[in-house]
């Protein structure tokens, strides 16, 4: 029986099950359907009893859990994964982005953040049109300094996930003026001055002008 506010655990560490399950009685909303410690074992569970949210924890193999992990995300699409790792690194958030991963939560923070993400992914999820979830952008080095930026931000009601590789980008006209065509939908505050676009492209504001960013890839979730 599909239990679409229930939540799904893969881990092999006890004190991330104890920091899940703590997090979960702060809340009468998400439950914990139950916990696993292998990947075949996470299908087969999520075979017989479809749940809301499924949280895995891809420590310490990270990217090898990541590759494994992406068969079931696609076989399983009414399900919101959201990845648990010990430090949060660019490399990672991209894997996590191209196999369809909702969120990634750095283990520190469960107690903190786990059940607001849960609530924007599953709950407020079920009386909206489209997906919804965070808004990741992913930002290289080449063209703006040597800076690499990691931005989140709410997004709105999507039409699903969409990854996309940016080529380098473009200098944009009228300096210090937004882009029209892009339509404006994050603003970020900080030294970075960045945005996201509603093109989904990333752009940044140096010297005066909007530069369309090379970036690593966008993806709305």
């Amino acid at each position: 029986m599909e239990s679409p506010d229930g939540v799904l655990l893969l881990t092999k560490e006890t004190e991330t099950v104890q920091a899940v399950t703590l997090a979960l009685k702060s809340t009468d909303r998400l439950a914990l359907a139950g916990a696993c410690q292998y990947l075949t074992e996470l299908a087969a569970q999520l075979g017989r009893s479809p749940v809301g949210a499924v949280l895995v924890d891809i420590d310490p193999r990270p990217s090898r859990t990541l590759a494994e992990l992406g068969p079931i995300v696609a076989r399983f699409p009414n399900a919101r994964f959201v990845v648990l790792s010990r430090e949060m690194r660019n490399d990672l958030m991209l894997e996590a982005m191209q196999i369809g991963v909702r969120q990634y939560l750095v283990k520190d923070s469960i107690g903190a953040s786990l059940v607001e993400v849960l609530d924007k992914l599953v709950l407020h999820g079920q009386s909206r049109v489209g997906t919804r979830g965070s808004l990741f952008t992913v930002l290289s080095a080449g063209g703006v300094g040597g800076l690499v930026l990691s931005q989140w931000a709410q997004g709105g009601p999507m039409d699903g996930a969409k990854v996309e590789n940016m080529v380098d980008g473009i200098r944009l006209r009228r300096p210090g003026a937004l882009p029209e065509a892009a339509g404006w939908t994050h603003q970020y505050a900080g030294p970075a001055n960045s945005v996201v676009g509603a093109d989904g492209f990333g752009y940044h504001f140096q010297d005066g002008v909007h530069h369309k960013i090379p970036h690593i890839g966008t993806v709305v979730i």
